[in-house]
């Protein structure tokens, strides 16, 4: 499936554990390129404990990415977010601009230690919502009491809240039971992304071609362009997408 956008990922290089150098970045957007995929969201880590990158400097190396994509890969369209590892000091971060949106939308991703109890993860839905954000939930499959409550995901979405999962986890990249978990989430139409969270060239690529496949056999095509074209699209445009 051409046209695919990809809006979760470590290609931006030097900021985070994900691409290390600018040529493992090229060689990512080539790899994603050659996947289908022909918008790319970058979303560095933004945690302040781990990471101190000024937004400076991501959009320096975004900007030097853009243009080296525009001259290589036609059609191919690069935006600037982060995922946010959510604390105490997140809200005021995206209030005072020292932290970044989803292609300057009001969609945050969002993502939490895997440990979280449900009623902090419950009450940063809200707190992001009630600032005037979008909150996307990052890879959900990761998240304890998530995976062994699936049920919570229908009041999370009830107040707000969109559903991301990892290519890897619907394609079987993971623990059986994590597989399960997700395509239970997209029989029941919980799922409102799929992204590849790449952060590497060789493992942990940027790969879709594969996932789209098995979504379109299993799901049918309108909801997996749903998944991997229109939903990321409303991100980019800055429209809030309705159920």
């Amino acid at each position: 499936m051409d046209g695919m956008i990809d809006i979760h990922n470590h290609t931006l290089y030097g900021v985070d554990d994900g691409s290390k150098n600018v040529e493992q970045s090229k060689n990512m957007l080539a790899k994603a390129y050659d996947e289908g995929i022909r918008g790319i969201i970058f979303t560095p880590h933004h945690n302040p404990y781990r990471w101190d990158i000024g937004i400076e400097e991501l959009r320096n190396k975004y900007d030097e990415l853009k243009e080296y994509a525009s001259e290589k890969y036609p059609g191919l369209k690069l935006y600037l977010g982060s995922e946010l590892y959510y604390g105490k000091e997140t809200i005021s971060e995206l209030n005072g601009k020292k932290a970044l949106t989803m292609a300057d939308s009001k969609y945050v991703l969002a993502e939490f230690s895997t440990a979280v109890l449900y009623k902090d993860l419950k009450q940063a839905i809200m707190d992001i919502q009630q600032n005037g954000y979008w909150p996307i939930i990052a890879h959900v499959e990761r998240y304890e009491c998530i995976f062994k409550k699936p049920e919570y995901i229908d009041e999370m979405k009830d107040i707000g809240a969109f559903i991301q999962v990892n290519a890897s986890a619907v394609i079987g990249e993971v623990s059986r039971q994590e597989k399960k978990f997700v395509k239970g989430l997209l029989k029941r139409g919980n799922v409102d992304f799929v992204a590849t969270d790449a952060h590497r060239d060789k493992l942990r690529s940027p790969r879709l071609k594969e996932c789209s496949e098995y979504l379109v056999k299993r799901y049918g095509v309108e909801y997996t362009e749903r998944l991997l074209k229109n939903n990321p699209m409303h991100v980019i445009n800055n429209e809030y997408i309705e159920e």
